[in-house]
């Protein structure tokens, strides 16, 4: 469930007259306009408010872009709220007491983040032009213009230049305006009343000039209380999918513990142990002693060396000077990801035949970052051929039924897990072929090595299939 593109289709809904049935007996926006303007027009006859440039009584609009209901009328920003923009913050010049206010990072959709308010001086001159009273919508400048949020605190707080108070007329629901201007933002319509190339910003005059569609007061009340209960579910939702999300991340990781250390499947005692296996392919091996990754293992079980189980080579270095041999595609570390491949991006060079033979890898062959992401592993399972650059190492099993790559591959991302798997170095890491050889790893008998693959692919399976469906 995408709840983020649900709560743009519901806004969709919302701003468009289709989230709520439209009433009949709701005073039609146009009567409610015509009231502001009489409002405003007595205001300014009175000295109380000064017209505003951008204001006009032209109901008809060209170039809308959307139909909207009978009911509902367009008009501007300006046309229905008195807006403001911030104080100047000037260490040289202000004056008065430190209050604290509210710059663009502080102001979130729908919602404010005030951990790192700041301060600066206002006059009390200053107060009634530079306060944010209770109900007021506060809308971004700069920053990520437009963003913005209804202030629902009792208590004042001053703002700076970098904001724009707006004030609602009656009637006019400043909710309602904050999800126009959020469903504008979010559609790419608010970025043509932005200036600047590099810098977008949302001045006073642009942010008056703004189109919006207006429905009846009641209407704008009931899309208001309808959208806040859906974005109130979705919102729940998105914390569930996320921990949910988190759980099935524990649970594969605790199901990848249980498997290196013995406890996924159970024990066969037909299965002949992996130190007896060894001995009898190697009269000569010599155990590895190294338990200290794993702990205490199942009797069936011995912990072996890379090295001793795994024939190793690495790519080959970049060089643009080499043009000796044939043009081959290869993979460098950006292409090689936790048991999978990103070939969006394959570039070629040459190789000679002594490196085709060193440098290719073929289908089932356990491929090993040793620089980059040291340790991560993927199995080539293509069924063409390709060469590898001098960061990625090629492991091929020394012997025939002794282990599974898919199964190592497992206890790579273990080790990472576990923090145990690290290459050298400071500002690049690498491990290079000696390390990565005397890295001991657990041995099952070979068939409970396929056992515990195949629980672990159909345990993953089940839990990318829960995933998918979020």
């Amino acid at each position: 469930m995408d709840t983020k593109l649900l709560k743009q289709k519901i806004l969709d809904f919302a701003i468009r007259g289709k989230l709520v049935p439209q009433d009949p007996n709701d005073e039609p926006a146009s009567v409610l306009l015509e009231r502001i303007r009489a409002e405003r027009e007595k205001l300014v006859a009175e000295g109380k408010l000064k017209r505003s440039k951008t204001t006009t009584d032209n109901r008809h609009y060209e170039n809308v872009p959307f139909e909207i209901p009978e009911s509902w009328e367009w008009t501007r920003v300006g046309e229905v709220s008195d807006t403001c923009l911030g104080k100047m913050l000037d260490k040289q010049k202000n004056q008065g007491t430190n209050q604290f206010y509210l710059r663009n990072i502080n102001v979130r959709w729908e919602g404010f983040e005030l951990t790192d308010l700041l301060q600066m001086p206002f006059e009390a001159n200053e107060n009634e032009r530079y306060s944010i009273n209770y109900g007021d919508l506060v809308v971004c400048e700069g920053g990520e213009p437009g963003r913005c949020a209804v202030w629902d605190k009792q208590e004042s707080i001053k703002f700076q230049k970098a904001l724009h108070r707006v004030r609602c007329h009656r009637g006019i629901i400043n909710h309602y305006i904050q999800y126009v201007l959020k469903y504008l933002s979010t559609n790419g319509l608010l970025d043509d009343y932005f200036t600047g190339s590099t810098i977008k910003h949302l001045t006073g005059k642009a942010l008056n000039s703004v189109l919006i569609p207006l429905p009846p007061t009641s209407e704008q009340i009931r899309i208001v209380s309808v959208l806040k209960k859906w974005i109130t579910l979705l919102e729940d939702l998105e914390i569930i999918k996320n921990d949910l999300q988190e759980t099935i991340k524990r649970t594969k990781n605790k199901v990848l513990s249980l498997a290196i250390s013995g406890k996924l499947v159970q024990q066969d005692s037909n299965d002949e142990p992996s130190i007896e296996l060894l001995k009898r392919i190697n009269p000569n091996y010599v155990p590895c002693c190294d338990t200290s990754h794993y702990g205490k293992l199942p009797s069936t079980w011995c912990v072996v060396k890379i090295g001793d189980v795994y024939d190793h080579t690495t790519g080959k270095a970049l060089k643009k000077s080499n043009n000796d041999g044939v043009l081959r595609r290869y993979i460098t570390t950006s292409n090689l990801y936790w048991n999978s491949f990103d070939l969006t991006e394959v570039r070629s060079m040459y190789f000679t035949d002594r490196e085709l033979d060193k440098c290719t890898a073929k289908k089932g062959d356990l491929l090993v970052c040793n620089g980059g992401d040291v340790g991560r592993a993927a199995i080539w399972n293509n069924d063409e051929d390709i060469c590898i650059q001098n960061h990625i190492s090629r492991l091929r099993p020394k012997y025939d039924s002794i282990v599974n790559n898919l199964f190592c591959c497992y206890i790579f991302m273990y080790l990472k897990q576990k923090k145990k798997l690290n290459g050298k170095g400071v500002a690049i890491t690498s491990l290079s072929a000696t390390d990565l050889l005397s890295v001991p790893i657990p041995l099952p008998p070979i068939n409970e090595q396929n056992r515990i693959v195949q629980t672990i692919q159909n345990i993953e399976n089940k839990l990318n299939e829960i995933t998918a469906e979020l």
